[in-house]
């Protein structure tokens, strides 16, 4: 290991534990590593600036600002009121509800974050209405944002299961490539369905029950003074669900995501519903830090070769000739837990590769490999900097790591277990 790399993993070390002891504000104590990787030479400033100034900022930050503003509307308020009305007061009936429409509009937008930012100011209301506290909603929630989806071949399956069929091509394993849309979907959906009975009927319980916290991520809507015009009413009502449709068929209205939230925004500002400060305010400034922190952090780890560092020792455990079975087994756990550092995206860039050499040299189906590593680099909940929808929630929850280990870890080897066990009996290794 390079001295860059030993730099990196102390810093990042460092980092982990000023959250875990949470002293400091998750975004300044993420701001603060990712200085110390520019101020250490890790990675270049130009880099940090970058992660500030992203597409996936501004369309966090654009649809805070149009999530706050339905936030304050009399609907959020009704809707909560019906559904704590249909369950009687029932944290179970609650979470079964919200976690059912978080699956159903992350299959047709393909991004856990504004699925995240869509649902929660509902599930918020809704817990105020029945007196429920935001942390015993905010992680269930957020952990199916982020891993319970790709089980419809809808936009988001069809583009991700395309996107690593380049892979195939590329390692000159085209025999391999031929899968169907539906084989990913079905690799998905054993994680799914786990991961959405544990959030709904084990997670709550384990939970930490923190009645003093707000959010910043989505306007507390119990304590408003005032109730919005008529007009005012009308139009965040409106420009919320355009966003809503807008994202999810941004592909087919030739605009990208960002733009269309961007544009929602704008409107939402030009109505008056909020001026001047008011408008920062609802941007979720904290979770942007948190997230360009965490991004920059996952940067110089992974320009460092730290991550592969975990792989050629994850390759000299497996052996000559191992089972089907391990292989599955190996590249799920290693991908759920470099990813809860360097984010999903690069941890699939890293070990996709990796898993498919793996595979050429044994002669096997990379297919089962590949894609349980895929399904464990989506796990990525056990850290605020994990991915963009885990800033929220930590933040939603004020969580420390220690509370999301508690109840990530176990869920993680479950998933680990059905979904190797079912996937690599479906797709072996070895024809």
């Amino acid at each position: 290991m390079n001295t860059q790399a030993i730099i990196c993993l102390t810093i990042y070390a460092g980092v982990i534990i000023m959250f875990a002891l949470r002293k400091w504000p998750l975004a300044l104590t993420a701001m603060v590593g990712a200085i110390l990787m520019v101020l250490t030479g890790c990675i270049e400033p130009a880099t940090l600036l970058d992660n500030i100034a992203t597409t996936t900022t501004v369309l966090v930050a654009s649809m805070f600002v149009v999530a706050n503003a339905f936030g304050k509307t009399q609907t959020v308020q009704k809707i909560s009121k019906a559904i704590a009305k249909i369950s009687r007061g029932s944290l179970l009936k609650v979470l079964l509800g919200y976690a059912i429409l978080a699956m159903a509009v992350n299959e047709f937008i393909g991004s856990s974050s504004a699925t995240f930012a869509i649902v929660w100011p509902l599930a918020l209301a809704c817990a105020k209405e029945l007196k429920i506290s935001p942390s015993k909603l905010a992680f269930p929630l957020g952990i199916v944002c982020i891993s319970a989806g790709g089980i419809l071949p809808t936009a988001g399956a069809i583009s991700m299961a395309e996107y690593f069929r380049g892979f195939f091509v590329a390692f000159d394993m085209e025999q391999f490539a031929d899968y169907a849309i539906l084989d990913y979907c079905i690799v998905r959906i054993f994680p799914a369905v786990v991961v959405l009975l544990y959030c709904v009927f084990i997670a709550p319980k384990l939970m930490p029950e923190r009645v003093d916290i707000g959010s910043a991520v989505i306007a507390d809507t119990s304590e408003r003074k005032e109730q919005l015009s008529s007009f005012h009413e009308k139009a965040a009502v409106i420009t919320f669900v355009l966003m809503i449709f807008g994202i999810a068929f941004s592909s087919r209205i030739g605009l990208p995501s960002w733009l269309v939230a961007m544009v929602c925004a704008a409107i939402i500002v030009a109505c008056g519903i909020f001026r001047g400060n008011d408008v920062f305010k609802n941007m979720g400034l904290s979770i942007l830090l948190l997230t360009a922190g965490g991004v920059t952090l996952a940067n110089g780890l992974q320009a460092s070769g730290a991550a592969e560092v975990i792989g050629d020792v994850m390759m000299a455990m497996l052996g000559e000739h191992p089972s089907g079975y391990l292989v599955g087994a190996a590249f799920f756990a290693i991908s759920a837990i470099v990813a809860q550092f360097l984010t999903n995206a690069p941890t699939n860039q890293i070990f996709c590769p990796i898993a498919l050499m793996t595979c050429q040299a044994l002669g096997g189906n990379p297919f089962g490999p590949v894609f349980l590593g895929v399904s464990g680099a989506l796990m990525a909940t056990l850290t605020p900097f994990a991915n963009p929808t885990a800033s929220m929630m930590f933040d939603a929850g004020q969580y420390s790591i220690k509370d999301t280990v508690k109840v990530g870890l176990p869920l993680i080897i479950l998933v680990g277990a059905v979904a190797v066990t079912a996937v690599m009996t479906i797709f072996p290794l070895y024809a």
